[in-house]
């Protein structure tokens, strides 16, 4: 378990709690949590931050049955990570990006691709393509491969749904780059979101 302890100034320590023969209970981490609120003295903790794991939300009843001055926050970033794997599972999404193991990567691909649509298009009608795709010489199923990738190509309803991902997704991943930062940005944080939902 790891734990940050963040001021005004900046990241101040990172603490390492080794739990790997301990079964990671509710009261096994609160324990630690409180430990550490002691060593750095009650009064100097201000805020508690975990993600919505249901652990974590009986480790926030028990901290602040003891310390009931310290406010609690969920992770920002976990909450938009959950979102974006949400978004993965939406069927139209899946059509166009069918790799869920590496779905970030998969959005800058398709945002390169988006960029580079009327290139592509371009391509699989040129006669260089139709030759090569058209080749007996080659195996069947890269023949059949490239006549799929023509119909995906030159078909407008892909790039619509393309464009959608890409869209609702840059919002998402510059709300995410902002919070996963030691900057300060709550103030920032509720104009991004409304950004998010307004797409």
């Amino acid at each position: 378990m790891n734990m940050l302890h963040i001021s005004r100034h900046g990241k101040l320590a990172h603490c390492h709690v080794d739990g790997s023969n301990e079964t990671k209970s509710a009261v096994w981490i609160a324990e630690h949590v409180m430990k550490d609120i002691e060593e750095r003295e009650p009064p100097n903790v201000l805020q508690f931050v975990a993600d919505n794991a249901s652990a974590n939300i009986l480790v926030r009843k028990l901290v602040r049955e003891r310390y009931p001055h310290i406010i609690f926050g969920v992770c920002v970033a976990h909450g938009l990570d959950l979102l974006m794997e949400d978004i993965e599972k939406l069927p139209w999404v899946k059509e166009v990006v069918n790799d869920s193991t590496r779905f970030a990567t998969n959005v800058i691909m398709l945002d390169k691709a988006w960029t580079l649509s009327s290139s592509l298009r371009r391509m699989v009608i040129s006669d260089q393509w139709i030759f090569w795709a058209n080749d007996p010489q080659l195996p069947p199923q890269t023949r059949t491969d490239a006549h799929e990738e023509k119909e995906t190509i030159l078909d407008e309803r892909f790039w619509d749904k393309v464009h959608d991902i890409v869209m609702m997704m840059e919002k998402i991943f510059v709300l995410l780059r902002q919070v996963d930062s030691h900057k300060d940005f709550l103030g920032r944080v509720f104009w991004e979101s409304w950004e998010c939902q307004i797409y």
